[in-house]
Parts: C-alpha cells; sequence; structure tokens
C-alpha cells in the first residue's frame, strides 16, 4: 500500500489495514527513537571489537564476517552480547546482502553500550529506507 508518509509502512492483510510505524518500532525493538543529527560519531581510536575480531578487516567488515566472528566468540560474554547486538542490526534492521559493508561507526557505538542504549535509532533508520 502506498502512504505519503516515510516513517510509516502498511500492509494489508486479507481485509484489514496493518500499520508499522516508529511508535511500533520503538515497541518490537525497544530501542530509542528520534532525530540523530546531534549525535557525535566521530570513530573511537580505541574500538576494542574491532581490534579483537577484525584484525585483518583493513576497515571493511561484511554482514558476514559479523556473523562468523558471533559464531565463533568464545573469550567474553560481553564481547558476544556486542557482536550479538551487530549481527541483528545488520540482518534485521539493514536487511541488506551479505557482503554488505558494516559502517565501523556502528561498531564503535556497540563497543560503548551505554551510548548504544541512548542512541536515537528510530528516525534515522526509518526515513532511510
Amino acid at each position: 500500500m502506498k502512504i505519503g508518509k516515510k516513517e510509516e509502512i502498511w500492509f494489508k492483510i486479507g481485509d484489514k489495514r496493518a500499520r508499522f510505524g516508529l511508535e511500533e518500532f520503538v515497541l518490537v525493538t525497544s530501542l530509542n527513537a528520534g532525530n540523530d543529527d546531534n549525535v557525535d560519531k566521530t570513530l573511537g581510536a580505541e574500538c576494542q571489537i574491532v581490534k579483537e575480531y577484525f584484525k585483518k578487516s583493513m576497515g571493511k567488515i561484511t554482514k558476514r564476517d559479523a556473523y562468523n566472528s558471533f559464531l565463533c566468540c568464545k573469550k567474553r560474554k560481553s564481547d558476544k552480547y556486542k557482536l550479538g547486538l551487530i549481527v541483528i542490526l545488520a540482518y534485521v534492521l539493514w536487511a541488506t546482502e551479505e557482503n554488505t559493508f558494516i559502517d565501523l561507526w556502528w561498531l564503535d557505538l556497540v563497543d560503548d553500550l551505554d551510548r548504544f542504549e541512548k542512541y536515537p535509532w528510530g528516525i534515522f533508520h526509518l526515513n532511510t529506507r
């Protein structure tokens, strides 16, 4: 169904219409929603996740690389959790091809869980689809 609002997706299921908008996004994902214009997106020089699990990547990490690192992670539960978040974001939120590169800033964001939990996902991601 075509609707004029960028921040909503409508589905027709049988004779019923169903809406998936920002409110539903927040309820389903438990992620914050908002505008990310004022977010500092500078990469941290000490991103532990990149240094530990993607040493040979030379700054090019695919969704598949993240998934494989998640499967192989046995060092720390906190790292497994962070890699799991990246996998969920890569395969669910950024539903793109397997060989799509992940922005290193997202790995840096996940490396700092407090910052990750405060990040305003909703408007940015829904408007880029």
